[in-house]
This record gives structure tokens, sequence and C-alpha cells, in this order.
């Protein structure tokens, strides 16, 4: 549980990262806001944590 929260809360913050920095302008680009960036890299880190925390519960 505690892998997915971490990996889940690093994915927001490398969203909201992308948004701020690399992103693109917001008067070009409506889609990636900071907000929503931030959404769709939580969303990335879960799904990166889940099969991680399966695997751990089975050993």
């Amino acid at each position: 549980m505690k892998i997915t929260l971490i990996l889940t809360a690093i994915g927001s913050l490398l969203g909201f990262a992308y948004a701020s920095f690399s992103g693109c302008d917001p008067s070009a680009c409506i889609s990636f806001t900071t907000g929503t960036s931030t959404v769709v890299g939580a969303f990335a880190g879960l799904l990166v944590a889940l099969p991680i925390n399966l695997t751990l519960k089975k050993k």
C-alpha cells in the first residue's frame, strides 16, 4: 500500500513539473494545464504501482 501511495505522489509531482517547466503554452495547448497534467501523472504513477504492489503481495 505504501509503494502505491509513494509512486502515485511521485507521478503527480512529475506531471505538475512537466506542465510547469516543459509543457506547451496555455494559449496553444488547452488540454495540458497544470491540473490536468497532475491528474494524468498521478494516474500513470498508479498504473506503474499496481503491478509492483501485486508482485510484492505474492512473495
